[in-house]
Order: structure tokens, then C-alpha cells, then sequence
């Protein structure tokens, strides 16, 4: 979705981009796709056949990620905007024939430590991080510390007027052990608040034994809902749950129940510190179901248009564009640029105000 919203507000503004992706992804923004390589099976023993991490996934992940690179390179570009999760695109950086900006969205988790130590070393290589708390968390690997850039949401397509369910709550997100939605449960069975749950089971496991089973009138699990069915049934909310119990890198679902008019209890996790403040909600100590029952009460009561304020001010789409096209200006001025070789036959040309980008 990040980089969906981030390529189209690029192209509205005028700038030509070009965004690699999946063919599974949305075809609105016509993406280029890699071409598929038909692999064949069974032709011969596979030299590699005892070492899983070579599986066929893992080939044609490396076909796809090669054909863009070598694309990129054979293109003209004025810039690479890199948000990929994978290590091999970092890894290639160095070959690159212009500027290249890769933003952090994640913990540095081993694989992509890989890829950022490599890409480090390339002159045409800048790092964004999505919060500071992410940025330091990535210092040892950046060698620097990365701008940051916060992500940003069309606040506009949450609000809405909707009026507010007395003592009901709201928790969305993914149904996983580090996103803590068992403590959600068990503070707004302590406060008295019906709880309203909606997100994707992303694992089965523990939804089955630390979800299903709390189910019932008050705790009620919807499922997952699109963008238009959820916006009502966060704003119908009096607060907002954040039960993340790992290291948040941004925490966008808060964004969301604030650009809906709903203030937010959380846990004291990563970076929910650069987006809450008291005006707007409550952070509490994480996996404290007493303090976070005891917040609901008082946070149901702030400003619901201050809320809103809040995630326009600071978390707002035309913001994190703004920065972006700072980030681009910078890195394509002739201080950096001086430092990456041209292509055969290539003149330098730093300073033009929509450059062409590939994401």
C-alpha cells in the first residue's frame, strides 16, 4: 500500500515513474512485471538438490529481481526508489547507473542485514527509515544514521461521520502472537468495553487457542474487511487498541483509527511514542492489561477532531511525498552524483524538478 499510495501521488505531481511489482499486483498503476522463466524440472540431478535454500522459489526469485536490475540498468533513469524486503536488490545497488534510495519498513532481521552491509558501501546508496525508532534500530548495519521519513495515508478516505458506540473498542491488524490482540481482549473485559476485532488470521494456530475461544457478545471478530467496510466500524468506536508486544517500526493502523476521529490506547512498543501523544491517546507499559484497561475510560473522552488534526499534520500523504521529493533532490544533487560513474554515452543532468524514478 506504501508504495502503491507513494507511486501514484508521484505521478499526480508529474513526475514519470515507472513501478516494478508483482503481477499479482494492482494494475492501475500499469507495473512492469519481470519476465517468467519456465524452469524444468526432473532434466538432471540438481547440484543443489540437498540444500533447501535453493529451492525453486529462491531461483526465480533471483531471475525476477536480476531482470529488474538489468532493466533498471538498460533504462534511463534519474533515481531508483528501492522498497523491497528482499537482500537481493541491496545487494546489487553498486551496479546502478544513478541514485538509489532505500527505505527501511522492518526490524533488521538477518537476511536483509545481508543486503543492507552491502549496499552501505555503494556511493549512489541512501537509507530512509519509516520512524527514529527504526532508524537507530538499524544503525549498526547502516553505518549511519538513515532519514527519516514517516509513512503517510489519505486521511480523507477515513473520514467519515459515523456516531459513537458507548464503551466499545476496536483492535485491526493481523492475528499473530507479536501483535498481542489476547491482551486487547482481556483489558476491555476488565474496563466493560465490547470489543469489536477485525484483521486477517495470519496465524491459524494461535487464533484458535488464545482467540476463538474468548469469542461471544462482547468480543466479536468480523473478519477481514476492506478498506470501506472497516472505516465505519472504526469510527463507531469510542477508543482504539494497539497491542503490538514486538518493536513496532511505525505502527500504521494507529494512523488509521486516528484519521477516523477514534483516540488510542497502546502498549509501549517501537515507535507508537512518535505518533501518540496525549492529545490523541494513552501509551501504557507493554503487555500491562491492568494500565491499559484503566486508559480506555479517560482516552474515550479526548478530542476526536484533534485526532484528525494530528494524523493531517503529521502523517498525511502530501507530507510523506513532500519528503520524499526532498530525499530525491538531495541525493540527485551534483555532491552525490559526482560520485556515480554515467553510462556510456550519458551526460550528467542533476537538476531537473521531476525526475524520472523508478519504484
Amino acid at each position: 500500500m506504501h508504495t502503491f499510495l507513494l507511486t501514484k501521488r508521484l505521478i499526480e505531481r508529474g513526475h514519470q515513474v515507472t513501478l516494478y511489482a508483482a503481477p499479482s499486483s494492482d494494475s492501475e498503476l500499469n507495473p512492469k512485471h519481470p519476465e517468467p522463466i519456465p524452469l524444468k524440472m526432473g532434466l538432471a540431478d540438481d547440484l543443489f538438490k540437498d540444500h533447501s535454500e535453493y529451492d525453486e522459489t529462491f531461483v526465480k526469485r533471483l531471475h525476477d529481481y536480476s531482470y529488474i536490475i538489468r532493466d533498471i540498468q538498460l533504462s534511463n533513469y534519474d533515481i531508483v526508489h528501492n522498497n523491497c524486503l528482499h537482500f537481493l536488490p541491496l545487494a546489487q545497488v553498486h551496479s546502478i547507473p544513478c541514485p538509489v534510495v532505500t527505505t527501511l519498513h522492518t526490524p533488521p532481521f538477518s537476511s536483509l542485514q545481508a543486503g543492507v552491509a552491502l549496499a552501505r558501501l555503494a556511493a549512489n546508496h541512501t537509507f530512509v527509515a519509516v520512524s527514529e525508532h527504526l532508524a537507530q534500530s538499524w544503525l549498526p548495519f547502516t553505518g549511519t544514521l538513515a532519514q527519516v521519513v514517516y509513512n503517510g495515508i489519505d486521511g480523507s478516505q477515513w473520514e467519515g461521520i459515523y456516531p459513537a458506540y458507548f464503551r466499545t473498542a476496536v483492535w485491526t491488524g493481523r492475528i499473530c502472537p507479536e501483535k498481542g490482540l489476547e491482551y486487547a481482549i482481556e483489558a476491555a473485559l476488565i474496563a466493560g468495553f465490547k470489543l469489536v476485532i477485525a484483521g486477517s488470521i495470519y496465524d491459524q494456530a494461535y487464533y484458535d487457542q488464545k482467540i476463538r475461544p474468548q469469542l461471544g457478545e462482547n468480543i466479536v471478530y468480523l473478519g477481514h474487511l476492506s478498506h470501506e467496510e472497516l472505516k465505519p466500524i472504526i469510527s463507531m468506536s469510542q477508543c482504539g487498541l494497539f497491542t503490538s508486544v514486538w518493536e513496532e517500526p511505525f505502527g500504521l493502523v494507529i494512523a488509521e483509527m486516528l484519521a477516523c476521529g477514534v483516540p488510542v490506547v497502546g502498549f509501549n512498543s517501537g515507535a507508537i511514542g512518535e505518533i501518540l501523544t496525549p492529545r490523541v491517546g494513552t501509551i501504557v507499559p507493554t503487555k500491562d492489561v491492568v494500565a491499559l484497561a484503566g486508559a480506555m475510560g479517560p482516552s474515550a473522552d479526548l478530542d476526536r477532531l484533534g485526532c484528525r488534526a494530528h494524523v493531517r499534520k503529521h502523517f498525511s500523504c502530501r507530507k510523506m511525498v513532500d519528503n520524499y521529493e526532498n530525499v530525491y533532490r538531495k541525493i540527485c544533487s551534483p555532491e552525490v552524483t559526482k560520485f556515480i560513474p554515467l553510462r556510456p554515452g550519458q551526460e550528467a543532468n542533476v537538476n531537473q524538478s521531476l525526475p524520472k524514478a523508478a519504484c
